[in-house]
């Protein structure tokens, strides 16, 4: 009875034992198995030594660069090869700079070199090199003056500086007394100080179109020019009540519109001319160009004093 219940117990698939027992592995299986392992051992161990070969060479590399560095630190700077297209020195620029005597030529700091010349208000635009075994090799471009100003500062005397096209105003260095003498005073200007220069002046390119204009077409009415006044100038475009007032050592002042300074220069000419060959007996005070077509001139008599207005065509 017992016997006939166990094997109904035993009749469903769900009751059969289903745990399946390891088997023994042949010695065959068990030889692949160790190839199997023994390249996943032997793969991952190449791939150690690539990486630790690699790892060698960038060090060999770091050292012999190192190497490298090291010698060139020991080579001392002999030589500075200067060049300009102005009128500063090899010498003014070894004072300025006061590098250190030996200094190692590896040592210098071209950044550095480069932003320490171009503080000096004359200097341009600075190209700095490196000319192995041991030059530095400078380029450097300067501003070129077209005015000049007188600077009283505080309680302080009043300094000479000088102004380019670009309205840089600079204390100018190495120039000739007789070049700096030539040039015509600028006034009637705000300076805004920022730190140890000036702010630039707007506008300036203005001006020196007139000046160099003058000097190259008319030179010899721009040998009487004294001073340039801005305080009737306006830079900006559309500004026709700017005016330009020139102080001048024989036709008193001179009053110059913004547009057309070929014209203007032309009439001028043409007036002062006319006003020596008809030998006035008056001194002229101003001769205003500003208008298109024609120009207003004021004589004062050297016998009465009175002032005549004239318009000249």
């Amino acid at each position: 009875m017992e016997h006939r219940e166990d094997k109904k117990r035993l009749s469903s698939w769900r009751d059969i034992d289903q745990t399946k027992g390891h088997r023994s592995l042949t010695p065959i299986a068990r030889w692949k198995k160790l190839q199997y392992y023994g390249k996943l051992i032997g793969s991952a161990a190449i791939v150690v030594c690539c990486v630790l070969g690699a790892l060698w060479a960038l060090r060999i590399v770091q050292i012999k660069s190192r190497s490298i560095r090291v010698e060139g630190v020991t080579q001392i700077l002999k030589r500075i090869d200067f060049e300009t297209d102005g009128i500063l020195t090899g010498q003014w620029c070894k004072d300025f700079l006061k590098l250190p005597e030996s200094v190692p030529f590896m040592d210098v700091n071209l950044f550095q070199v480069k932003t320490q010349l171009e503080s000096f208000g004359q200097v341009r635009s600075v190209v700095v090199e490196r000319q192995f075994p041991d030059t530095l090799k400078i380029h450097i471009e300067e501003y070129r003056p077209v005015l000049r100003i007188a600077v009283k500062e505080d309680s302080k005397p009043a300094q000479l500086f000088l102004i380019s096209k670009e309205g840089i105003v600079y204390q100018g260095v190495g120039y000739q007394r007789e070049i700096i003498g030539k040039l015509p005073f600028l006034t009637g200007v705000p300076l805004n100080k920022v730190g140890n220069s000036f702010q630039r002046l707007e506008g300036m390119e203005i001006i020196s179109r007139l000046i160099s204009l003058a000097n190259i077409k008319k030179p010899h009415l721009y040998a009487n020019w004294k001073s340039l006044s801005c305080e009737q100038f306006d830079h900006r475009v559309g500004a026709e009540w700017s005016r330009i007032r020139v102080s001048t050592k024989d036709v008193g002042e001179v009053i110059f519109g913004t547009q057309d300074f070929s014209e203007q220069l032309d009439r001028l000419d043409f007036i002062v001319k006319n006003l020596k060959a008809s030998q006035k007996e008056g001194r002229v005070e101003y001769i205003d160009l500003s208008t298109d077509t024609q120009a207003a001139v004021q004589l004062t008599s050297v016998f009465t004093g009175k002032k005549q207005s004239q318009v000249r065509q």
